[in-house]
């Protein structure tokens, strides 16, 4: 089982094995002790433990020394920590400051598989695909663009290419068809869109497919970012 933080930009192997309830263990009895006998837990072969405290409630531990992780607020009493969930860090961890909310993956999926919320597993290649492949439909939960911290939608990209020079729009017009011809009056009436496109070298982007309708943002994501009026 892989600890990982979705962004992908923290990730911790840690295998984990699922215990019914506590059994001793010499590396860990203080842990033990403390969780009780008749509570599950994960406990990690490199020193990581999950285990529950209350009801509603899941904690993580470095018992190699002693802290606190994160803790897990979970909707009922038979709901386990599998799958993805939003942890709230009691330590630093993953570039993330105390009290971060993060969200983790337990998760048996092989590296070629995405771990739906649930914990079920389906094949990466059926990530944000515009179809339904997890029960729960966290595989099309899918963020296209990331803003760094700072980034002002009304402040234009800069220039990449001429350092101090305004950025360049490349206009494409499409002539739809021509609504009317005047000779007299020398006009013409055209209907046309006009597309513009430029270069944004703030932004990441995520999970773009071979698809382009899939690669479309959402109306929110479009109003985060500068364009042009």
């Amino acid at each position: 089982m892989t600890l990982v933080d979705p962004s992908y930009f923290c990730k911790k192997n840690v295998e984990y094995v699922i215990f019914p309830e506590a059994r001793y263990m010499a590396e860990s009895r203080r842990t033990c002790n403390r969780i009780g006998y008749e509570k599950p837990y994960l406990h990690g072969y490199y020193g990581y433990m999950v285990y529950k405290t209350d009801d509603y409630l899941w904690e993580m531990l470095d018992t190699t020394v002693g802290e606190v992780v994160g803790i897990l607020n979970v909707p009922s009493k038979d709901t386990y920590p599998i799958g993805r969930h939003i942890w709230e860090l009691k330590r630093s961890e993953c570039n993330q400051l105390i009290g971060s909310s993060i969200q983790l993956s337990f998760s048996i999926c092989d590296n070629d598989e995405f771990t739906c919320s649930n914990g079920d597993c389906i094949p990466k290649e059926r990530r944000c695909n515009a179809k339904d492949d997890c029960v729960d439909l966290s595989d099309e939960d899918c963020q296209v663009i990331i803003l760094p911290k700072g980034y002002r939608r009304e402040r234009p990209p800069d220039n990449i290419t001429l350092e101090g020079n305004p950025i360049h729009l490349v206009a494409t017009i499409n002539i739809l068809r021509f609504m009317d011809i005047s000779d007299k009056r020398r006009i013409i009436n055209v209907e046309f869109t006009v597309d513009l496109t430029w270069n944004e070298p703030r932004v990441k982007y995520n999970n773009l497919g071979d698809t382009l309708e899939w690669n479309k943002l959402s109306v929110d994501n479009r109003e985060t970012l500068w364009k042009p009026e």
